[in-house]
Parts: C-alpha cells; structure tokens; sequence
C-alpha cells in the first residue's frame, strides 16, 4: 500500500506497523508528509499576511511562498519536510522544515495552525518530530512579536528565547540611484577573507555563496577592499524579481574601517541591483533590536521599521 493512500477516511503512516493518528480531543485527522505545494502556500499566505498569525521565515505573498519552499525541497543538502494535518478535505496546519543536515539543526517554519488550535499544533509537532531525521536535534523559530499564540507554542515547549529583531524595509519610491565607486562585486580571489570576516562578526550563521543553477532566487556579495586588496566590508543580497523578493542578508565592515561611510555604500549597491529590476518593489533587512546604531544608518537611506521578530530555539533532550 502506498504510504498516502487514504483507507476509511484516515491515511496510513506507517506501511508496516500501520498506525493511524487521532488529535486528542477526538477528530480525526490525516497527518501528511506531502502536500500540493499551491495549497500549502495559498494556506501560508492567509496565515502570514496578519502580524497576529505570521511566522517570519516566509513572505506573505504566495508566489514567493511557493518558490521558497520549492528551493528547499530541490536542495540536495537539505532534508526539508513538510507536514500538514487535514480534516474532512481542509487543510488545518502546517509544519515546515527547512533542515541543514551538516550541523544537525532546521530552521522551522510554523506553526501555521487554523484557528490557533493548541492541541493540534502540539499533535502535529509530535507527529513531525516522530517523522523527522532523529540526527536533527535542535530548532529554531522566528515569529511575530504579535502572534501571541505561536510564542505561547514554544514555550509550552520550554524552548529558549534567543534573540529580538527588527524588520526594515526600503521601497522602490524611496530609492535614488547613486554611484558606489569603492565597491565591487566579490571575485573568487577575496573569498577567503569574506568568510573570515563573516566568521568574525557572525560566528553562529553560515554564508552560503552560490545561486543555483535551476533556481530563479540569486546571491551576490558586493565588497571594499583596503588599499593592500584586503576585504574591510562585505553586504551578501538574496533576491529574486519574479517573485518580487529581495534581502539585505548580512552586511558586515571590519571593526578598524569603520566610520568612513563603506556601509552606507554597500547598501547602496544593493539597492542599484535590486531596483534595475521593474519585478522588485521593495527590499528588507533585519537587525538586532538593540542595534541602534545600524538602525539609524537604515533610516538615514530610507528604510522604516515594520515589525519585530522573536527569535527562539528548542532542542531535543
């Protein structure tokens, strides 16, 4: 028997031990490893475009729903899984995780829950974690600081807050095009002191350099360099005009260069390559809470403060 294949109304999970999954207040409900990604993403969009409902590793906009969860399901590096509980044909809630499998972690995106059903985030959490590699051990969520029922979620799950951060964004309207004539596009030459630089000043993220190639989502890292050619400043941009989506994703100037406006031009470089495409309306970035100097270098560019994220992490025991 298939593993999806529906019999009375319920759905196998197992083909061997053949198990079913009832919620624990009584309905009955497929659990799925599988879904139309149109759905999930059009499930997501709904959720996402209210602050009270929106889980900030995905967009609002189902186009770019979609496309990210396409290019985390074609990552060959990736393990991600998408979990989704059904009842009587509708969709009812949805895990997503964006899993790396070299540091035993994913990033998940959720809960995304109809109604804000606390016993049915949990039952679909349990269900996932059942499902999911048992390598993976630790997890980390990124939620409005409005949505008040996924952060009572994680910590019904006692995970660890981690982190505040503010979104900003810069919209095509505000943009002025001006030269950047210390920066370059990054060439396989400076790599290195790249990531030694990123190392430095973010030491717990990892920067992924490349765009794929069956992928309309684009990287690129534009640098300064010193008058001996070493890197002092780095700005890395993720973007993609079909799906109106473009990130500021690091921006990072060594500690004894700074002051002397490389910032400011990084960030102008970006905002010249996201905005040469008309499919590109506006930009974001986000910052710690705390960073009050970096939030006053953004809005002296022209971007404004939206909302804020909390950033929390859980790991297995």
């Amino acid at each position: 028997m298939n593993p999806h294949e529906q019999y009375d109304g319920l759905i196998y999970i197992d083909t061997i031990e053949k198990k079913f999954f009832n919620t624990m207040w009584g309905i009955k409900m497929k659990f799925l490893e599988e879904y139309p990604i149109e759905v999930v993403a059009e499930f997501i969009e709904n959720l996402n475009g209210k602050y009270e409902t929106r889980i900030e590793f995905l967009d609002d906009n189902r186009e770019s729903i979609q496309n990210d969860i396409k290019n985390i399901l074609s990552d060959s590096k990736k393990h991600a899984k998408i979990f989704v509980a059904e009842d009587k044909g509708l969709l009812k809630g949805i895990f997503i995780f964006d899993t790396d499998i070299e540091d035993n972690s994913a990033d998940v995106w959720g809960p995304f829950i109809f109604e804000s059903n606390t016993e049915l985030a949990l039952d679909l959490w349990m269900y996932a974690l059942n499902h999911l590699s048992s390598d993976v051990k630790s997890f980390e969520f990124a939620i409005n600081h409005k949505n008040n029922f996924a952060l009572d979620f994680v910590r019904q799950l006692e995970a660890e807050f981690y982190d505040d951060n503010a979104v900003f964004i810069h919209k095509r309207e505000d943009y002025v095009y001006q030269n950047t004539y210390k920066v370059t596009e990054n060439n396989p030459k400076s790599y290195e002191d790249v990531k030694i630089l990123h190392k430095k000043v973010f030491p717990n993220y990892f920067l992924n350099f490349e765009s794929k190639n069956d992928s309309t989502e684009k990287h690129k890292i534009y640098i300064v360099e010193d008058e001996y050619s070493s890197v002092c400043g780095y700005v890395h941009i993720i973007y993609n005009p079909i799906v109106n989506d473009a990130l500021i994703n690091y921006l990072a100037v060594n500690q004894q260069h700074r002051r002397k406006g490389y910032a400011k031009e990084l960030i102008q470089a970006a905002l010249n390559e996201f905005y040469k495409y008309e499919g590109i309306s506006e930009c974001y970035l986000r910052i710690d809470l705390d960073n009050l100097s970096a939030e006053k270098l953004y809005k002296n560019i022209g971007f404004n403060k939206t909302f804020e994220t909390k950033i929390y992490k859980y790991e297995l025991r």
